[in-house]
């Protein structure tokens, strides 16, 4: 018999180290929701989050509830911060994945993964309202001229994107949403159409080179003539104005618009390296979070990832903070999630498996153990799948090596982690 038929899943399957938060494609999507191991950590960081933004839905105009809309994911390099996040942000936005002819809404994919049924049923209840989310890398995202504004400018450039405006040139987003907001945003581009031949999306952002279309376009959208349209082109760039209580308004009046329960999610992965030593920058992104939750009522949330500890970098404006594996906390034995994941047998053949490691986080390296024919056969699991033969010995050898690595796992020192939960009320 080949090692590889004591497996329920295909071993030499493309397994991603890195999780990415840019990488949609449908095949990596269903992937990380069907692997994800939910370990007793884990499920506690679920719980503290789901429980705050339960609170804040429970809760809408009590003001202590609305302070509390922002996260802090801290953890070392290679912990799981980017994998949670992402997890989460399917869980939000608990739209429907397809894969090989199944279908499966993201919630779906849990409910067998978490046993608590209070849970559960929290995070139902947190995915019934209608909830944008917006997942990104914040370096990707930013523009080397922003300087103090950067992660502002970064925010509203993704809230651009997400409602269909300008990203990269925010005063001709603000000429969009002025123009959405009057209803006469189609007109605008149909007359560019007629104008230049061109579609408008398409070209926008080099509108400077269809300078006259936009004139004409704009002349005709708001009724005013050539010369004081083309006073306001010409005018727009400089005269926009960009403060964290203009994007605050924005995200209220896009929320207003599609209802009282609309939420709206910022994800943003790698904060605190954008960040660096930058007081300046950490005082935007505290002033960012505070002002959402007060004017938005607790109905949009930050949610930021880094390597570092809140409380090394200011006081916590953020009071919903989930440490994620790190240096210096509570070693914890990792053979909880055996047989949750790659061990997973095909029922075939008796398997005993010692599982070091844990799906989400960086740890490449599983050992498994198993009884084939009577002979027992002790091998390694890289990841992507490859496998390495070891040795062969007796069955009474591998009896002593499975009792010896769930005793003292500590031989396995690439597989440990280490974790700390801190929820500030």
């Amino acid at each position: 018999m080949r090692i590889t038929t004591l497996f329920q899943k295909d071993i030499a399957r493309p397994i991603n180290g890195v999780v990415k938060a840019d990488q949609l494609d449908a095949s990596s999507v269903w992937q990380e929701l069907d692997e994800f191991v939910v370990t007793r950590e884990l499920d506690q960081h679920f719980r503290t989050f789901f429980s705050a933004y339960c609170d804040a839905i429970d809760h809408r105009h009590d003001p202590n509830a609305l302070g509390k809309t922002g996260v802090w994911v801290s953890g070392f390099f290679g912990s799981g911060k980017s994998h949670f996040l992402k997890v989460l942000s399917y869980l939000l936005r608990n739209g429907r994945h397809t894969h090989d002819g199944q279908t499966k809404q993201a919630v779906a994919f849990f409910e067998p993964k978490i046993k608590d049924a209070m849970l559960l049923g929290d995070i139902k209840r947190a995915v019934a309202s209608h909830t944008d989310v917006i997942l990104f890398n914040i370096d990707s995202k930013a523009d080397t001229k922003s300087g103090r504004d950067a992660i502002l400018s970064v925010f509203l450039k993704v809230l651009n994107e997400m409602q269909g405006y300008c990203p990269d040139h925010p005063h001709i987003a603000h000429m969009e949403r002025y123009l959405d907001e009057k209803g006469t945003l189609a007109t605008f581009q149909q007359a560019f159409r007629e104008a230049s031949g061109l579609e408008w999306v398409q070209e926008r952002d080099a509108y400077l080179f269809h300078r006259d279309e936009v004139i004409t376009a704009w002349s005709v959208a708001t009724g005013q003539s050539t010369d004081a349209a083309e006073k306001w082109l010409d005018g727009a760039e400089e005269h926009f104005v960009l403060s964290v209580e203009h994007v605050c308004q924005w995200v209220k009046a896009y929320l207003d618009k599609q209802g009282p329960d609309h939420r709206l999610i910022f994800l943003v992965d790698e904060v605190g390296q954008f960040i660096g030593s930058d007081t300046h920058l950490m005082l935007n992104l505290q002033t960012i979070t505070e002002d959402l939750g007060t004017i938005c009522q607790g109905r949009a949330w930050v949610v930021v990832t880094s390597q570092e500890d809140i409380k090394t970098r200011a006081p916590p404006t953020f009071t919903v903070v989930m440490v994620l594996p790190r240096e210096g906390g509570d070693a914890i034995n990792c053979s909880q999630i055996c047989s949750m994941q790659v061990s997973k047998s095909s029922g075939t053949t008796p398997l005993e498996v010692a599982f070091a490691g844990a799906a989400g986080f960086s740890f490449d390296f599983a050992v498994v153990f198993a009884t084939v024919d009577s002979v027992a056969v002790c091998f390694a699991a890289a990841g992507g799948g490859a496998l390495r033969l070891l040795s062969a010995c007796f069955p009474s050898a591998l009896s002593s090596a499975c009792s010896t690595s769930v005793r003292n796992p500590r031989s396995f020192s690439n597989a440990w982690l280490t974790v700390r939960s801190v929820y500030s009320c």
